[in-house]
Order: C-alpha cells, then sequence, then structure tokens
C-alpha cells in the first residue's frame, strides 16, 4: 500500500524495528547520481539482537544463480526506482515472509540494472517474523523452484540450511 502512496522516484522500505544510519540517504543519492542506469540500489546490512550479537553483511551479487539461490541484497537497505514498481507490480503478498527475496529475483531475471553500494545502509533487528530461518527457509525453497525450473537443486539447498541450522530450528516455532 506504502509504495503506491510514494511521491518521489526512488522508495526505500524499512521495516517496523529497523532503522537507516544517519547518512545513508546521502550515500544512496551519491550513488543515483553515480550510477544513473542502475534501477535497484542495495548495500550492507548490520544486523544484531538484544543480547549484543552484531554481524554486518552484503556484498554484490554477480550471477542470476547467485540470486536465484541465494537472494543477498538485504531488502532493508535498497532503494528501488518508483518505474520498477510501476513495471513489475510490487510484492507478492501470497509470501508473507520472502516476499521481498522474490520480488527481487523477478526484477534481477527482468533485467532490472543492479547497483551494489558498498556501505552500511540499515540496521536490522533480528526477531521477527523474518528471523525465523525455518519458514524463510520453506519460502524461499518455493521461490527458487518457480524461478530456477531445477526442483532438486532447490531442495538440496533447502535441506543443507536445515541441516546447517538444526539447533536453531530446535528454538523455533515452526507452525
Amino acid at each position: 500500500k506504502g509504495i503506491s502512496l510514494a511521491m518521489g522516484e526512488w522508495i526505500g522500505l524499512v521495516n517496523a524495528d529497523d532503522y537507516l544510519n544517519s547518512d545513508s540517504v546521502e550515500i544512496v543519492l551519491r550513488a543515483c547520481y553515480k550510477n544513473q542506469n542502475c534501477m535497484f540500489l542495495y548495500g550492507k546490512l548490520h544486523y544484531f539482537d538484544d543480547n549484543g550479537y552484531s554481524k554486518i553483511i552484503g556484498k554484490k551479487i554477480k550471477s542470476k544463480l547467485e540470486m536465484i539461490l541465494f537472494g543477498r541484497f538485504n531488502h532493508p537497505t535498497c532503494f528501488i526506482h518508483k518505474s520498477v514498481y510501476q513495471a513489475l507490480g510490487t510484492f507478492d503478498t501470497k509470501y508473507k515472509i520472502a516476499a521481498d527475496y522474490e520480488f527481487g529475483i523477478r526484477c534481477w531475471v527482468n533485467s532490472v540494472k543492479f547497483c551494489f553500494i558498498n556501505s552500511t545502509i540499515s540496521n536490522f533487528r533480528l526477531g521477527g517474523a523474518s528471523s525465523n530461518l525455518l519458514k524463510n527457509q520453506k519460502e524461499r525453497n518455493q521461490i527458487r523452484k518457480k524461478y530456477l525450473h531445477i526442483p532438486i537443486i532447490s531442495d538440496l539447498l533447502f535441506y543443507v540450511i536445515v541441516v546447517k541450522n538444526i539447533e536453531r530450528f530446535k528454538n523455533e516455532t515452526i507452525f
């Protein structure tokens, strides 16, 4: 709903418990002017929890396969040109947790120009719905199958992630 009400050329979405750094808008504006053919800007994300855990993640996506398998564009860091939403639509709401992942892949496969900003743009507090790794990976697996067209690779990656994170899943609500 908010995307349709946005009045600017660039739209950045920040989740309820997240926040941008004080210089993020300036950094994004510089990237817009430097890369005028870019329509999807994304950068590094600082994620943290209330127990002191903290990590900065983010890197340039180099291929369609990497995008579909991992989709590491860190949604809270994204600034997307309004024309992209007008051309491709907004988030597919059948995905409750990974709609941003599906939208990013949809942009990539439709040749939207992505540009990586090598700066921390946003801060993401762990603990919300998207932090539930098992639910998130179930939706991502459905999305990978939709775009990859090789279900066995999607399923294999899903099971590798589950096995690698089995201890985390013990503490998560599955349903």
